[in-house]
């Protein structure tokens, strides 16, 4: 498809242009001449099958199937109420619409009558134009319409009526019923304290993507370590890493120098055990349960899942500056994220899912730490 390319300025604004816009789209402009045509088109079909909702919170619905129709208490209520809304709406828009002429405006008031051996048919009743009133032609404009005899009025139907289903009915005030009691049972639940996983030892980096943007993460090493998380999750998803980390280095601010820097730790985490076994992965995986220990919802996201024979392995990848730290130092270091990882286990484990493994992956080193 071609791109769409907007119109001249110098068209949109020549007085001999003829401009087509809806009333909506005509506020605030004004017209020599002014048009409204569709005036006498029929609208919808009703609220048939559609949920009412009302300011004060009742709502309805009614739910046809085949010849049956079932409507909950006081439908017919709820859908005058709204189609008087829709009346309401449309004077409103009526208004808009004439006092966008500066000299005529032009109201079309045809609508569709057809005739036939069963006699006329007339969609007067069902357009917007009884809005209207009835309307007295000046003078000069008698001579100039053709009157035709009235027509006989429209054949009113009489109510559609609905075969009672006693079970559906019942079934529709259960479902009632139990949405009526939802806030009392979701209360202790909705009382209940929302977590990170880890807890205080929770990174810039562990949070849900949704959360991180570039304006609420002021330090650079936090970007940083977003970056690099979000070009593993790219990779891991079947991206190239290089185009991968300019993605991610242009997402979170970073210039050319901090991008060698997220490159470099992309490519470690991708030389790792853990990144570049030939196994089933999954990147980024969002987590939220109540824990046993204190009751408390806890949310977060795993990095990086890993199917094995065994079960699957957490891994969770650092960006943390070592400053020299090796062996035992850094594994001291690391083990202090130990509790989130638990808490990622807890997760997969209360979703049935067998965990032989959860492990920590420095980006700056390559190394592993298990901490299950």
């Amino acid at each position: 498809m071609p791109p769409r390319r907007s119109e001249p300025r110098a068209f949109e604004e020549s007085p001999d242009a003829v401009r087509i816009l809806t009333v909506h789209k005509a506020k605030g402009l004004e017209f020599p001449v002014v048009v409204l045509a569709g005036f006498g088109s029929t609208g919808h079909g009703g609220s048939e099958g559609v949920l009412v909702p009302r300011r004060e919170g009742e709502w309805g619905a009614s739910i046809r199937r085949g010849k049956q129709a079932l409507a909950s208490p006081d439908f017919d209520l709820l859908q005058a109420a709204d189609e008087e809304r829709e009346k309401a709406e449309i004077r409103r828009l009526l208004y808009v619409a004439a006092t966008r002429a500066q000299d005529w405006f032009v109201l079309s008031r045809w609508r569709n009558v057809t005739e036939s051996k069963k006699g006329v048919s007339d969609t007067f009743d069902r357009t917007s134009l009884p809005l209207l009133g009835p309307i007295a032609l000046s003078g000069p404009l008698e001579d100039l319409v053709d009157r035709r005899a009235a027509y006989p009025p429209p054949r009113r139907r009489s109510p559609r009526r609905r075969k009672e289903d006693h079970a559906a009915a019942e079934r529709l005030r259960s479902e009632i019923e139990e949405i009526a009691a939802r806030p009392d049972r979701l209360a202790p639940i909705r009382s209940a304290a929302l977590r990170r996983a880890g807890g205080a030892r929770e990174e810039s980096e562990d949070r849900p993507s949704y959360e991180n943007v570039p304006a609420s993460e002021p330090s650079v090493a936090a970007r940083v370590g977003c970056a690099v998380h979000r070009a593993v999750e790219i990779v891991v998803r079947g991206g190239e890493a290089g185009a991968a980390v300019a993605s991610a280095a242009a997402e979170w601010e970073l210039g050319e120098g901090r991008r060698r820097e997220v490159r470099e730790m992309v490519d470690t985490l991708l030389r790792s055990a853990p990144l570049s076994a030939p196994a089933r992965r999954i990147a980024e995986f969002p987590i939220l349960f109540r824990s046993p220990d204190d009751g408390a919802l806890v949310e977060g996201k795993i990095d990086l899942l890993v199917e094995g024979a065994d079960g699957w392995t957490i891994v969770d990848y650092k960006t943390d500056r070592l400053d020299g730290l090796r062996g035992e130092a850094a594994r001291e270091h690391f083990a202090t994220y130990r509790p989130q990882l638990r808490e990622y286990a807890t997760a997969m484990r209360l979703l049935g899912v067998p965990v032989a493994r959860a492990c920590v992956v420095s980006a700056r080193s390559g190394e592993v730490f298990d901490l299950l």
